[in-house]
């Protein structure tokens, strides 16, 4: 899923399109992957989140073939999230620094 505007593409790693019903279903469980880059705050990203939402609350998804929209909000009470890497630039864009987070709690 491209976001060409916020510069950001989403990854919805494990699900499947079924041919024979022309539909898309997803696994559950299985972390969705965002890669972005901020460029007013110089920095880019990639993370990974499992989304915790059932019934109304579950992930937006195209109604008709069932591929997900890439429109559920990242600070969603239904985002776990599960890895952060973030790598700052400076202003001609350079990489000047990565942090790798491994304690998420209270993100």
């Amino acid at each position: 899923m491209y976001d060409d505007v916020n510069r950001e593409v989403r990854a919805y790693a494990g699900w499947r399109y079924e041919s024979t019903t022309g539909h898309y279903y997803a696994a559950t469980n299985v972390a969705i992957a965002v890669y972005r880059e901020d460029w007013a705050n110089n920095y880019r990203e990639t993370l990974t989140y499992l989304w915790t939402g059932t019934g109304e609350d579950a992930l937006p998804v195209s109604a008709a073939d069932g591929s997900p929209l890439g429109t559920e909000s990242l600070t969603s009470s239904y985002v776990s999230l599960q890895t952060l890497s973030r790598s700052l630039l400076n202003a001609a864009g350079q990489v000047e620094a990565v942090r790798d987070y491994a304690d998420l709690g209270g993100l």
